[in-house]
């Protein structure tokens, strides 16, 4: 029981964290790279400045997508510890090997 409440418990962080990234950040960063791509275009900020914000929007999707990897791995978590096959496809102990 212990197990199975500490990866419902990790899933529930992992995908709130996913859901911020998806609905807050990302557009945030992908404004602001967006916003300096046009900035450097007609030569209102230098070129560091422009990396830099298209560099941050390659580091929050990066995370992103750490953070929906968590959501899977403890999904499987989940699913080791509870013994239910939560991802189709996936045997449960009845029809393990």
């Amino acid at each position: 029981a212990r197990g199975v409440a500490e990866a419902y418990a990790e899933l529930g962080r992992s995908l709130e964290q996913a859901r911020l990234y998806r609905s807050s950040i990302l557009p945030q960063a992908k404004t602001s790279a967006a916003a300096a791509q046009e900035a450097y275009t007609v030569g209102q900020i230098d070129f560091l400045t422009y990396v830099t914000a298209a560099l941050d929007l390659d580091v929050y999707e990066s995370e992103f997508a750490m953070r929906r990897a968590s959501a899977w791995r403890a999904v499987a978590a989940l699913q080791v510890a509870s013994g239910l096959p939560l991802v189709p496809g996936t045997p449960d102990d009845r029809h393990a090997w």
